[in-house]
């Protein structure tokens, strides 16, 4: 009895394994045809940087080297500027020059005293002839008029002269962003947190603009570049969930990562469809080149 019911027992477990088995591998096979799976996939850096001189002149340090890690913001290299500097220091002395003289307004006060004696003298002359005719003749009266004439124009000349020089220090004032600009320019900076992969020029060599100094990769993110064929991109749009794994120290890592880019033409000779996936890389466990496969969830 007790051997009868060790055989139905070993039978039920069996079943149940084949059961399991089965529903496993309907499952992956129902996976498998959910999914689309990259041909010829790559794996590579999201973002690549060449870093280029903005002047011409000679490299005066070299503040990093390979395999740095840079921030954004973070000076790179430096191009001797003495010209510049020297142009810069002569802005901020007429710069300097033209405040003084924006923010004097002696001649202004002065003009509008005289006026206003002017004005005073020319009120007592009319007052007198109206209290007493002829007190003062015509043309002397016409004398105090004129001098009181010529104070207000005088008035108006110096504040126009203030206001012309509100406008120089103003021009004074760009031209002095100009030349800290142009020293700016001689300082390269980075525009990504990344590392230094490739430097090419060092300190004592010359430089022209746009002559490539140092290239720089992030790899905080990754991209998966591969192709599908022209009928199964049909299914594909931006945001869709992919499956990337990547050989690592042989082992195999999976994770996921979403479609970022589906080309709009296709290759003419066999039709497939460029893709896309980007994914995290937050510990920097993977590098560009390892080995990549990858799977679009339909």
């Amino acid at each position: 009895m007790s051997i009868l019911f060790s055989q139905k027992l070993i039978c039920l477990i069996a079943m149940v394994s084949a059961f399991a088995l089965a529903k496993d591998i309907s499952a992956s096979q129902q996976s498998e045809a959910d999914s689309i799976t990259l041909k010829n996939p790559i794996l590579k850096p999201t973002q690549t940087v060449s870093v280029a001189a903005g002047v011409a002149g000679v490299i005066d340090n070299a503040l990093v080297c390979e395999g740095d890690e840079v921030a954004i913001g973070q000076t790179l290299v430096r191009v001797r500027c003495d010209e510049a500097k020297l142009s810069h220091e002569r802005a901020e002395l007429a710069f300097e020059t033209a405040a003084v003289k924006a923010n004097r307004d002696v001649d202004v006060r002065l003009a509008e005293k005289s006026a206003e004696v002017a004005e005073q003298e020319l009120a007592r002359t009319l007052k007198a002839n109206l209290l007493a005719a002829d007190t003062y003749p015509p043309n002397e009266v016409d004398r105090y008029r004129l001098v009181f004439e010529r104070s207000k124009i005088e008035v108006e000349r110096y504040k126009l002269d203030q206001q012309l020089a509100l406008l120089a220090k103003k021009q004074a004032e760009v031209e002095l962003k100009q030349t800290q600009q142009l020293i700016d320019r001689h300082s390269i900076c980075s525009t990504a947190q990344a590392m230094v992969v490739s430097v090419e020029k060092h300190a004592g060599e010359w430089v022209e603009p746009s002559t490539k100094i140092l290239e720089l990769m992030s790899i905080n993110r990754l991209r998966v570049e591969g192709f599908v064929d022209g009928n199964d991109a049909l299914g594909i749009k931006k945001g869709d969930s992919a499956k990337v794994s990547i050989s690592v120290s042989k082992s195999t890592q999976s994770v996921s990562g979403k479609v970022t880019f589906v080309s709009p033409t296709a290759n003419p000779a066999n039709g497939q469809i460029r893709v896309y996936i980007e994914i995290e890389n937050r510990d920097l466990q993977f590098r560009p080149g390892m080995a990549t496969t990858a799977a679009i969830q339909k």
